[in-house]
């Protein structure tokens, strides 16, 4: 990246300044982000976007107290004002004696060179054609599906994002990497003025990992050909299905509960639990990582 040089020293100029003022250490995250994204309505493009975003996350520690601040602004001037204010509100909160950046020791003191393959560089070379054509499939080919359709909405984006990360007392680093996705919303007219809809999303790192555009639309389109016919039911006592796209929201207060913030600050159902049954026997998480060929 051009600028990758400009931005690590935006980063030592922060932590330079925020310890010359007061600080007794900063951890700060620099991200960009640039994105383009394109959205269409049944036969026209409604909505074309590309963007370049920054934003700055900086940790302030001073005499045990701790505060986090950010920014969408990195004018010199500004940011020189936006610390002074960061290390000055510092002093008014109250102290946490555990708060602190972690022991250097534990920092590696050598990174192997492990290519994650979190970019695909030829996202770049894309042109805004070829995103025209894939999303124009991706909305054809959902009426193609159902004659009965009255509106689709079909949306492409792609984005690359940069992010450099420092702590005053001894560490470094910075991550690349790429996304892109699509997604399709369909809906249709059904009897009584109902008008059931439903969408299809899929994202990736590298677009060789997509569905066809014709695959993300027929899945669509079958999710709301299953509402057609939808009636009330009793209130009751059920069995339930959960479709897998829900179980993360279904999961997410079981996960909250679990991080170290939560724990720490006795604001976990899940403090004092360990080695004690939370679920049923029928129930078992497993986290893994997909690695791609």
């Amino acid at each position: 990246m051009q600028k990758q040089k400009d931005y690590e020293n935006v980063l030592k100029w922060i932590e330079q300044k925020a310890l010359k003022i007061g600080a007794d250490a900063i951890r700060s995250v620099l991200s960009i982000n640039s994105g383009f994204s394109i959205n269409q309505r049944d036969n026209s493009i409604e909505k074309m976007e590309e963007s370049i975003q920054s934003s700055l996350h900086v940790e302030i520690f001073k005499d045990n107290r701790y505060s986090y601040h950010s920014t969408n602004d990195l004018n010199p001037d500004r940011l020189e004002s936006f610390l002074d204010k960061a290390v000055s509100m510092t002093s008014y909160l109250e102290k946490d004696e555990e708060r602190k950046l972690p022991d250097p020791s534990l920092y590696p003191a050598s990174r192997p060179q492990v290519n994650l393959d979190l970019v695909d560089q030829n996202l770049s070379f894309m042109s805004i054609k070829q995103k025209k054509s894939i999303l124009n499939r991706l909305v054809q080919s959902a009426y193609a599906k159902n004659k009965q359709l009255i509106s689709v909405t079909g949306e492409f984006w792609n984005g690359h994002s940069h992010i450099y990360g420092r702590a005053s007392n001894g560490f470094s680093g910075k991550v690349e990497r790429t996304y892109v996705g699509m997604s399709v919303e369909v809906s249709m007219d059904e009897p009584g003025g109902r008008k059931p809809e439903d969408w299809k999303s899929i994202n990736a790192r590298h677009f060789e990992d997509l569905w066809e555009p014709e695959t993300v639309a027929a899945e669509a389109v079958k999710r709301v050909e299953q509402k057609l016919g939808a009636i009330k039911i009793d209130s009751g006592k059920k069995t339930m299905v959960v479709e897998n796209t829900a179980v993360p929201r279904l999961l997410y207060p079981v996960i909250r509960a679990l991080t170290g913030r939560s724990l720490f600050q006795k604001r976990s159902f899940l403090d004092g639990m360990m080695n004690r049954q939370i679920g049923s026997d029928l129930f078992t998480p497993v986290s893994y990582t997909h690695l791609r060929a």
